[in-house]
């Protein structure tokens, strides 16, 4: 086993000069003004602390801490979110496993070494688009091209790297839409192929592309005022145009692959990657992945075992991949035998799942605090009354959870028909989201709209109205 390394006394004290200049109150106070709005509802003053402190910790050991300019480190290191995934607490874990690994390598050197890592952890497949959170998505083994792209982002913002997601139109292989990530290393954003590590500034696959690429586009946390052109800033989000950088940058990279030495060793390294993502990959229980302990604990509880198999067989196969037991548990105890309940019932009232959101506890909860409301129509107008319709304040579409909505009484639009579809399956009536959009209701007999959730809603439909016979 290798030693791990140790810091010099002049590389300890400056690393110890750069932790004590920045604030953690400023950074909290940073991310607290940016959050989106679901984020704002349900992310608790410990866990951005913990955020923020693991980051400072994280520039205070890296031999680079120092060099990385201090709007980098607060709009592309500190934030916890990269895009629309779960969040979760994986900054810590990666921290600890990654620093010791390129904690005292280059830049450079260091980002491809955590982009080896990912390739060792993560295959690329095809999956729904919802975005787990970077631990299950390491733990599943794989993910689609986003979430194993937030995982090689969140990796390298855990040893201070700055990182960002990019996503692009790439006409190479007859307009496909690509996602990638850029990270700032030795004075320069360079081009990532999460789980595919190159020895070039742009990998090949990107390479093809790009010449002829459409709309190529980096997100920064919160109002950012980098050098970069073509920036345009959101109340909370600010989005860069990388087009041109990326063709000016594919201009001027020569020809060939580089010497065969160095393809060779390359292609050595990508083997053992994969051996090792392999391994690791034999010994996951299909299809519950990493998340077998949570699915077998589940089963093994004292509630009908024929139920909680059906409750399970609603699930996606991405549910199984991170669905938490709190969650099961909520909807288990809140439901009759699965023989008593027919396939709308199971599909609309049973199943936890309504759309893209990332499944959390609502049952229970909306279940007791909602008894009091007897039919369609009068929880259409709590809705009305209740909550307030947010807008503008959540840029990366996230999925407000029931649970936040109900405590806050505010929601976006598409967070109110989270809450009322989650509601009425709580009070025992089938509802869902269809596939355009349209909050609908079962009456035992057709599915039929649901009207406005919110009084602005109605306004905006009433002129849609005139005229009609009722």
């Amino acid at each position: 086993m290798k030693p791990k390394p140790t810091l010099t006394l002049m590389a300890l004290l400056s690393a110890i000069s750069v932790f004590a200049q920045y604030d953690e109150a400023a950074y909290k106070r940073f991310v607290t003004t940016y959050l989106p709005l679901p984020d704002r509802l349900t992310l608790d003053t410990a866990y951005i602390g913990q955020q923020v402190r693991t980051a400072m910790h994280a520039r205070a050991v890296v031999a680079w801490g120092a060099d990385v300019p201090e709007a980098l480190f607060r709009h592309f290191v500190v934030p916890p979110r990269v895009e629309g995934e779960t969040l979760d607490a994986s900054r810590q874990s990666l921290a600890d496993e990654l620093l010791p690994l390129v904690g005292h390598a280059d830049m450079a050197t260091a980002a491809q070494e955590v982009n080896h890592w990912c390739r060792a952890h993560a295959d690329i497949r095809p999956t729904d688009g919802r975005t787990l959170a970077p631990s299950a998505t390491i733990a599943t083994g794989y993910g689609n091209s986003t979430e194993v792209a937030v995982v090689l982002v969140a990796a390298l913002r855990a040893v201070c790297i700055p990182s960002r997601l990019v996503v692009g139109k790439l006409m190479g292989d007859g307009g496909t839409d690509a996602t990638w990530v850029e990270a700032w290393c030795n004075g320069e954003w360079r081009c990532l192929e999460p789980c595919h590590p190159a020895p070039h500034n742009i990998p090949a696959a990107i390479l093809k592309g790009v010449f002829k690429a459409k709309g190529i586009s980096a997100c920064a946390f919160g109002q950012y005022d980098g050098e970069e052109k073509h920036i345009v800033k959101g109340a909370l989000l600010t989005t860069i145009d990388r087009t041109d950088a990326y063709r000016k940058a594919a201009a001027a990279m020569p020809p060939g692959n580089g010497d065969t030495s160095v393809r060779t060793d390359h292609a050595r390294r990508l083997a053992s990657d994969d051996a090792q993502r392999q391994a690791r990959d034999a010994r996951l229980h299909e299809p519950w992945r990493g998340n077998a302990a949570t699915i077998e604990a589940f089963l093994a509880g004292p509630w009908d075992r024929r139920m909680a198999h059906t409750l399970l067989g609603l699930l996606t196969e991405k549910d199984l991949h991170d669905v938490t037991l709190d969650v099961l548990h909520d909807n288990i105890y809140t439901q009759s035998a699965a023989e008593s309940l027919n396939d709308i019932q199971m599909s609309y009232v049973v199943n936890p799942r309504i759309e893209q959101e990332s499944l959390t506890p609502y049952k229970w909860l909306l279940r007791k605090s909602l008894s009091h409301i007897d039919s369609i129509p009068q929880l259409v107008r709590w809705c009305r009354d209740s909550i307030l319709l947010v807008s503008g304040q959540n840029p990366h579409n996230l999925r407000q959870t029931p649970a936040a909505t109900y405590r806050h009484r505010q929601a976006d639009a598409m967070g109110k028909k989270l809450f009322f579809v989650a509601a009425a399956r709580s009070l025992g009536w089938p509802a869902r989201i269809n596939d355009d959009g349209q909050v609908e209701w079962h009456d035992d007999e057709q599915w039929r709209p649901v009207p406005p959730l919110s009084y602005i809603d109605m306004v905006e439909h009433e002129p849609h109205r005139k005229g009609k016979k009722r």
